[in-house]
Parts: C-alpha cells; structure tokens; sequence
C-alpha cells in the first residue's frame, strides 16, 4: 500500500517532469532560432564583405574617369559620373555600416551638424536618373532657408533615399514627385508624395513590420522606422482615394543624447 510520503514524492516527481519537459522543448527551440540567426548575420557579414572591393573599384575607375585620364570629358558626361561617384561612395559607407552592425549586433547613431536641404538636394540627384526612365519628376518644396538638423547623416540619408525611391518605383508614370521639408517647433517634417494606387489603412501599418512587403525584401520601410525611432522620431503614412501616398517623419533637429543610442536593426 502506497504511503503519504511516496505519495507526495510521486507527485512532486510528475510535476517536476511536467515542468522539464516544455523547458527542455523551449532550449531546444531556441538553440535552433539562434542558429538559424547566426546563418543569417553570418551571411549578410560575408555578402556586405564582398561588395567592398568591387565598390572600392568602382569609386577608383571613376576618379580615374574625372581626372581626364582616358580623355577629355564633356560637362554633362562629368556631372553623371560625378553623381555616380557620390552613389558608389554612399554604397561603401552602408556598407561598411551593415558589417559594423552585423559585429556589434546594433549600430550606434554617429550624429553630426548637417544641412538636411543639401542632403536632400544630393538624395534627388542620385535618383533623378531612374525618374526618367518612368517620365517622373521629382519636385522638392525648399524652405526659405536652409535647415540645419543634429543627426546621423548616413542613416537619415538611408530614410530618403528609400522614401524617394519608394515613390519612383511604386508611382505611376508621367507623374510628379513631391518632396517638402519644414520646420515646426524644433521639429523637422519630412514628406514624399507620389501618385499610386490606393493602400488600405490596415495595410499602410503593415508595410513597416519585416519582410512585409507588395515587392522587394520587405526590410526598406522596416529599417527606415528603426532609424527615425532611434532618433526619437515617427514615421507617418497616408493613402487617399484619389490615389495620392504620402510616406515621410518627423524629429526632432537637435538633440545630443543621441549619441548613446542604437539603431535596433
């Protein structure tokens, strides 16, 4: 006959089992999530360092180019190649960034006194190009003066740059592009307006979650929240039915504790 004290340990034995067993399932689990994740930065890691040395090489053929060493360049040929440099040194700066956040596991911002009009002056220009090839054209509304903003220049050019191309990619030809930036109590308001189809509301939040996405990786967006969160910003997003999308953020100008903070991506 069973007695009180095998009884109890009988029980305090299956509720210790009860309690291994999904512990035993959740480290299990998750060895496989950390190794599945490892593969993937271990990837991107040697992705980003192979592009190093062709985007190095790019950026010399084109000095090379500039410096008439072939022959004489014409004015319009100088300003392509000029704003094909500035593209090929921009790559090469994400993407020594990527491999920085890929060993770190989170970038810190580098902030730095710029001018945010000149900025996006340079981001048009290095899409004006593939405008073109859609009879686009992209307007940009300037302040009256130039506005001064306390950031990471590289990451807040990552944010234009795919707003703007967002709207080339996604807009309909034959259209205009309009680019505003003001502003408002030590904020700066961002927008890019393009003429596309209309996005349900329910989907207009769902495009900044990862990997959600009508084309292309789903991470552009993801990535560009990320950034204008970790300068205590917000991303905004809006469809109208006269098929008009506004994607932009807002931040604020100047701001020195940005220093310490990462970019969660």
């Amino acid at each position: 006959m069973i007695n009180a004290y095998d009884l109890t340990l009988f029980m305090v034995f299956c509720c210790a089992l009860s309690a291994i067993y999904p512990a035993y399932k959740y480290i299990k689990n998750f060895k496989k999530l950390t190794e599945e994740q490892n593969n993937k930065t271990n990837f991107v890691e040697a992705v980003t360092h192979d592009l190093k040395t062709p985007t190095n090489a790019q950026i010399r053929a084109l000095d090379l180019l500039l410096g008439n060493t072939f022959g004489e360049l014409k004015t319009e040929q100088r300003e392509i190649i000029r704003e094909i440099k500035n593209s090929c040194k921009y790559m090469n700066t994400l993407i020594y960034s990527i491999l920085d956040t890929c060993k770190t596991g989170n970038r810190t911002l580098t902030p730095e006194l710029f001018d945010f009009t000149k900025l996006t002056e340079e981001c048009i220009r290095e899409i004006s190009y593939l405008a073109e090839e859609k009879g686009q054209k992209i307007s940009i509304l300037k302040p009256k003066t130039p506005i001064f903003i306390f950031a990471d220049k590289v990451q807040i050019k990552r944010v234009i740059i795919n707003l703007t191309g967002n709207a080339v990619w996604y807009g309909r030809k034959n259209t205009v592009i309009e680019i505003s930036a003001e502003e408002n109590k030590n904020f700066l308001n961002f927008a890019v307006k393009n003429h596309s189809r209309y996005i349900e509301k329910e989907k207009l939040t769902a495009l900044f979650d990862k990997y959600q996405t009508e084309g292309g990786t789903g991470l552009g967006l993801f990535l560009s929240k990320q950034i204008i969160l970790s300068h205590k910003g917000t991303m905004s997003a809006k469809s109208d039915e006269n098929n008009i999308c506004t994607f932009g953020f807002t931040i604020p100008e100047n701001r020195e504790k940005f220093k310490t903070e990462k970019i969660a991506c």
